[in-house]
């Protein structure tokens, strides 16, 4: 069931993504992480961290939101 549900697609619409590209963003630059080192630490690639931040990333896996979330100390709510 957990497998599941972190390989579970979140889709997001452009407002959505929008929301969490300003999101993620703002709460890496408050940890004071680059992309380069968030990626590091979440296990995420910089690419996809990037393609978030830009609003170009609009089909995410619930693990890749879960992972950055964990990297950055926060919930997955905060994130999304």
């Amino acid at each position: 069931m957990l497998d599941r549900i972190l390989y579970s697609r979140l889709y997001y619409e452009k407002k959505e993504a929008r929301d969490m590209e300003n999101k993620l963003k703002t709460i890496r630059k408050a940890k004071n992480l680059s992309q380069a080192e968030l990626a590091e630490k979440s296990g995420v690639s910089r690419a996809t961290i990037a393609n978030i931040e830009r609003g170009k990333q609009v089909e995410l896996l619930v693990g890749t939101v879960a992972k950055l979330a964990s990297a950055l100390d926060v919930s997955i709510s905060e994130v999304i």
